[in-house]
């Protein structure tokens, strides 16, 4: 049971997070909420997605760096 829970309460907050931080979405629709809620419980799929993404920002974040020093 905790081996699904956890991910999915952090698949749920990183998701949320980026709810809070996009200013053109609202925290009061309904849709927000549930895409949430499915992308949390289908995280298998989504957080390999979230954290490809995430590597490919902070990868071209250091490689820019890198070209700057």
């Amino acid at each position: 049971m905790i081996f699904y829970s956890v991910p999915t309460l952090v698949v749920f907050l990183i998701t949320y997070d980026a709810l809070l931080k996009d200013p053109t979405s609202s925290n009061e629709s309904i849709e927000n909420w549930i895409f949430m809620t499915v992308a949390a419980l289908i995280w298998p799929v989504t957080l390999p997605c979230i954290l490809r993404k995430k590597m490919a920002i902070w990868y071209t974040a250091i490689r820019t760096k890198a070209r700057v020093a």
